[in-house]
């Protein structure tokens, strides 16, 4: 709003001596924008429901339209910038409700878990290996010393280094 305040005020030192006001509308001019920090704290009134933006539109309107421009546009940015925090926060706090407890992701956790056991077994299946839902150190070490059963092995997740 400082900065904004700032250009309302050159806008306003640069076209107030060619408007054609009347001496109380010079004097509203000098009271709501005669400095920076009148024109922010004008700023702040019309954004915040202090004022109505309207008597700051119509004050600037008449004496050029740039500082119209102005004022039209930091009411603008200020309700978009309102508009993204407030969404911003019902969008966390959709976000905080959507994610899974701690029971959901024991249970998914377990799900991937219990699928992950079922494509070790048909993989040892389909080498001939554990029958019963064990293997052998043997075994195990064929498989680390294959290239391409080790591979697949760590594509599924599993790294076999030191066997014994």
């Amino acid at each position: 709003l400082a900065m904004c305040g700032l250009i309302m005020v050159e806008v306003m030192a640069n076209a107030l001596p060619h408007a054609e006001i009347t001496e109380q509308q010079r004097m509203e001019v000098h009271e709501l924008f005669g400095s920076v920090s009148k024109a922010t704290l004008s700023f702040y009134m019309a954004t915040s429901g202090g004022n109505d933006w309207s008597m700051y539109f119509d004050l600037a309107v008449s004496v050029s339209g740039a500082a119209a421009f102005i004022v039209v546009f930091v009411v603008a940015y200020m309700q978009v910038a309102m508009l993204n925090i407030l969404t911003g926060m019902f969008v966390e706090g959709a976000l905080k409700l959507a994610a899974p407890d701690h029971a959901d992701q024991a249970l998914l956790q377990r799900r991937a878990d219990f699928i992950q056991a079922k494509e070790l077994e048909r993989f040892f299946a389909s080498l001939g290996l554990a029958t019963r839902g064990k293997i052998s150190k043997a075994d195990l070490r064929r498989i680390a010393q294959d290239a391409k059963l080790s591979a697949e092995f760590a594509v599924m997740g599993f790294e076999v280094r030191d066997v014994d």
